[in-house]
C-alpha cells in the first residue's frame, strides 16, 4: 500500500514540474463584473444627477404584474417620484418610488435580513407597515435613500389584502435595484427657467422662516434640490416642495405674482398648504407647494402660508 502511495506522489510531482506552454488566457469581461460586484454602488454612481431623476424609469410593471398587481395606470410622472394606481385582489392600491432622502437614521425603519442586497445596498422596512400601507427603503451606502411605498386606497381596506402590499412593494424594490445596478436611470431635460433647475432651499431662509413661526427652525435639504424643511421642537414645520400637478383652480389668488390656493388642511386651522403656479409641463402646470404645520404657541397656519409665499414666491421663475 506505502509503495502505491509513493508511487501516486512522485506521479503527482513528476506532473507539477513539468513545463507549461502557451498564455494563460483571461475573460477581462469577466474580471470587470467580479469586481464591479464588489465596488460600493453609492447613489451618485447609481443615480447620476439626482436633481434631475426620472423616477418611472425605475419601475418594473412586469413585476408588479407578477407580484399580484393589476389594472394598472399609466405611470404619473414627478419631479420628486413616479406613481401608479392599480389594484389587488379588488382592492385600490397606489404605489410608487422617489423621494430620495439623507436622513436615513430614523427609529422607524430596520433592515430587511429577507432581502440581503450586494454592493452596500441594505433593504430598510418601515416599523409601521400595516394591513393598508407598505413602506421600504433602498439605502445607499452614501446614506442616501430611496423610498419605495405601496397604500391600500379603498374606502373599506380589507385586512387580508396586507401581505400582498408588501409582496407588490417587494416587486418594486427589486425592479429599481436591477435597473440601478445596471445604470439605467432615465433623467429630465429640464430646459432653463424651468423650476425643476431651482433648489428649494434657495427660496427662503432661516430667518425669514423664524420671522412668521417664531422659534429656532433649522434647515434641512434634501438630495435632489426640489424638497427644503425648516423644523423645530415645538412642532412647527415648513415643508417647500417643487413639482408637477394640475396646477390652480379658479378661486387661486395672486401672491407674489403667481396664482396661488390656500388650503386649510385640518379643522383646528394648524395646516395648511399654498400652492404656486409657475409655468406649463408636458400637459401639466409646474408648482410649489408650501406645507406649513404650526406648533406652540398657536398661530394662524394659512395666514404664515400667505406670508412665506409671498416671500418666496418672486424667487420664482416668472409665470
Amino acid at each position: 500500500m506505502r509503495r502505491l502511495w509513493v508511487a501516486a506522489v512522485a506521479l503527482l510531482l513528476t506532473g507539477c514540474a513539468g513545463t507549461v506552454s502557451g498564455t494563460a488566457s483571461v475573460n477581462t469581461q469577466e474580471v470587470q463584473q467580479y469586481q464591479l460586484q464588489r465596488t460600493p454602488l453609492t447613489s451618485q454612481a447609481a443615480f447620476g444627477d439626482v436633481s434631475t431623476v426620472d423616477y418611472c424609469s425605475l419601475l418594473d410593471l412586469d413585476r408588479v404584474k407578477a407580484a399580484g398587481g393589476n389594472g394598472l395606470s399609466e405611470p404619473a410622472r414627478n419631479f420628486n417620484y413616479c406613481q401608479v394606481s392599480g389594484k389587488v385582489y379588488g382592492q385600490d392600491i397606489v404605489l410608487g418610488l422617489g423621494y430620495l432622502s439623507s436622513q436615513g437614521g430614523s427609529q422607524e425603519r430596520v433592515a430587511d435580513p429577507a432581502k440581503a442586497l450586494s454592493r452596500g445596498l441594505v433593504a430598510q422596512r418601515s416599523t409601521r407597515n400595516d394591513n393598508k400601507s407598505c413602506t421600504y427603503y433602498l439605502a445607499f451606502p452614501d446614506g442616501v435613500s430611496l423610498q419605495v411605498y405601496v397604500t391600500n386606497e379603498s374606502t373599506y381596506p380589507s385586512t387580508s389584502a396586507g401581505p400582498s402590499l408588501c409582496a407588490i412593494n417587494g416587486a418594486v424594490l427589486d425592479g429599481a435595484v436591477a435597473k440601478l445596478s445596471a445604470n439605467q436611470a432615465g433623467h429630465f431635460q429640464f430646459a432653463p427657467g424651468s423650476l425643476g433647475t431651482v433648489d428649494a432651499c434657495t427660496l427662503l431662509d432661516v430667518a425669514e422662516v423664524n420671522a412668521q413661526l417664531g422659534g429656532s427652525l433649522r434647515q434641512s435639504a434634501f438630495p435632489a434640490k426640489h424638497r427644503c424643511r425648516w423644523q423645530d421642537a415645538q412642532g412647527n414645520q415648513l415643508d417647500l416642495m417643487l413639482d408637477v400637478s394640475d396646477g390652480t383652480g379658479s378661486t387661486a389668488e395672486q401672491i407674489g405674482g403667481h396664482a396661488t390656493d390656500i388650503a386649510q388642511l385640518d379643522d383646528a386651522g394648524r395646516d395648511c398648504l399654498a400652492t404656486g403656479s409657475v409655468a406649463p409641463y408636458d400637459g401639466q402646470v409646474e408648482v410649489a407647494n408650501l406645507y406649513v404645520t404650526v406648533g406652540e404657541p398657536p398661530k394662524d397656519a394659512c395666514g404664515v402660508a400667505r406670508a412665506l409665499a409671498g416671500v418666496a414666491w418672486p424667487r420664482l421663475p416668472a409665470t
